[in-house]
C-alpha cells in the first residue's frame, strides 16, 4: 500500500474515533450532573478506570487474534457502550462503564498495532505523532464546541443527552470506515496460536518503571490544573479559559514535532533525559517561589510543561516502536498501560490526600517520581547501548 494512502487512512479514521471518544469523555460529567446522578458519574468513572488493570490481557488477546479483528470487534462495542451512556441508573452505569473501559483499551492497543504494521520506521514514527496531535485536536475541539453551544442552548440537559448520542455516533462511523478499508490490510493469521511469555529483558524492565513513575507524576498534578488556578485567585470560567490555553499549547507543540520528526527521533532517549531534567527544575521552581511568580511566570511554565509532557510522550512511544517485539507488541503494550494506570491512580491518591494540606506537596512529590523516571532513563540508555553492542 502506498504510503500516503496509508497515512490518509490512518488519519481519517483516528480523527472519527478520538472525536467521539474525547467528546464522550468531556460531555458525559456533565450529563450526569444535569441529571443529579453524580454519585452513578463517580462510580462508573471508577469502574471504567479499573477496567484498565486488565489491559495487559486485552494485550495477549489482541497478540493472538491481530489487531484487525480486535480492532473491528472493539470498536462496534465502544460505540454501543457510548449509546448506553445516557443511562445514569447506578449499577447499569458502572456495567456499561466497564464494558467502554475494556473496549476502549482493546481499541487503543490495537491501534498500536497499527501504527507498527507499517515496516517502514519513519512512517511508523510519523503515525505515532499524528495520533498524539489528533487526540489533542479532538479534545480542544469538544471542548470549544460544547463551551459554544452550552452558551447559547437553553435545554442542558437534550443538549448534552444530542452530544452523547453524537460522540457515540461518530465511533459507530469509524467503525463504518475501517469495514471498508479493512481489506486493504492483510496478517497472516495461524489457528490456535500460542503465545509465547513476555520477555522482561533489561530494556523492558526499564520501560515498566518508566510507565510506573511517569504515571505516578501524571495523576499527582493533572486532575487538579483548573484548581491550582482557583487557588491562585482566578475564576472558574478565567480558569477554565487558562486551561483551554494549555490544551491549544499541546496541539501547536505535537504539529511543531511532527515538522521537526527527523530531529526529535535523532537521538530520542538523550532528548528524553533532557526534558526529565528541565521538568525537574520547573516543579522545583514552582514549589518554592509559588507564592511569589506572577500569573504570567506561572502561565509559561504549565505551557513548557506541556512541551515537555507532549514531546515526552511522543519520544517514548516512538522508542518503544523499536525495541519491543512485534510478536508480543499488544502483550507488552498492555503490560504498559496497566502499569502506567496503576501509577495514575497512586498519583492521584497521593495528591487527594495532600491537596487540601498543602497543595504545594503535590509538585515537591512529583519531583521526586520525575527523578526516579530520569534515573531509568538513564539505565536505559545504557541498557539500549549494550543492546547493539550484542547484534
Amino acid at each position: 500500500m502506498q504510503e500516503k494512502v496509508y497515512t490518509k487512512q490512518f488519519i481519517m479514521f483516528s480523527t472519527l474515533y478520538y472525536l467521539g471518544i474525547n467528546l464522550s469523555i468531556f460531555i458525559m460529567p456533565l450529563y450526569f450532573n444535569e441529571n443529579n446522578a453524580v454519585k452513578s458519574y463517580g462510580l462508573a468513572y471508577a469502574s471504567m478506570s479499573f477496567s484498565g488493570i486488565f489491559a495487559i490481557f486485552l494485550g495477549r488477546i489482541v497478540d493472538k487474534f491481530n489487531w484487525i479483528t480486535t480492532l473491528s470487534f472493539s470498536i462496534i462495542l465502544y460505540a454501543l457502550a457510548l449509546f448506553g451512556r445516557v443511562i445514569t441508573n447506578e449499577y447499569l452505569a458502572v456495567l456499561i462503564a466497564f464494558i467502554a473501559g475494556l473496549s476502549a483499551s482493546t481499541g487503543v492497543l490495537s491501534l498500536k498495532n497499527w501504527m507498527a504494521y507499517s515496516t517502514q520506521t519513519h512512517l511508523t514514527n510519523r503515525l505515532v505523532l499524528y495520533r498524539s496531535l489528533i487526540f489533542h485536536s479532538t479534545s480542544l475541539f469538544s471542548i470549544v464546541l460544547v463551551l459554544i453551544l452550552a452558551y447559547i442552548t437553553p435545554n442542558k440537559n437534550h443538549l448534552y443527552w444530542s452530544l452523547l448520542v453524537m460522540s457515540a455516533s461518530m465511533v459507530f462511523i469509524s467503525w463504518l470506515f475501517f469495514l471498508k478499508i479493512r481489506p486493504n490490510y492483510h496478517i497472516d493469521t495461524h489457528e490456535n496460536k500460542k503465545l509465547s511469555k513476555i520477555k522482561f529483558n533489561p530494556i523492558v524492565i526499564l520501560f515498566c518503571l518508566n510507565m510506573i513513575f511517569s504515571g505516578c507524576y501524571s495523576g499527582l498534578i493533572k486532575p487538579y490544573l483548573i484548581l491550582l488556578f482557583i487557588k491562585k485567585g482566578f475564576s472558574d470560567e478565567y480558569s477554565i479559559f487558562i486551561n483551554l490555553m494549555v490544551v491549544f499549547s499541546q496541539v501547536i507543540f505535537t504539529s511543531i514535532v511532527i515538522k521537526k520528526l527527523n530531529f526529535f527521533s535523532k537521538s530520542p532517549i538523550k532528548l528524553l533525559i533532557t526534558l526529565e531534567i528541565i521538568l525537574l527544575c520547573s516543579y522545583l521552581f514552582i514549589y518554592f517561589e509559588y507564592s511569589e511568580m506572577s500569573i504570567f511566570v506561572l502561565l509559561f511554565i504549565f505551557i513548557l510543561r506541556t512541551f515537555l509532557l507532549s514531546t515526552s510522550t511522543c519520544t517514548e512511544e516512538i522508542i518503544h516502536m523499536q525495541y519491543i517485539s512485534k510478536e508480543q507488541f499488544a502483550s507488552v503494550f498492555g503490560l504498559l498501560l496497566t502499569l502506567y494506570l496503576i501509577g495514575d491512580s497512586l498519583g492521584a491518591f497521593i495528591s487527594s490526600l495532600v491537596f487540601n494540606y498543602n497543595y504545594l506537596y503535590m509538585f515537591l512529590i512529583s519531583a521526586g517520581f520525575i527523578l526516579l523516571n530520569l534515573i531509568a532513563y538513564i539505565l536505559l540508555s545504557f541498557a539500549v547501548k549494550k543492546h547493539h553492542q550484542l547484534q
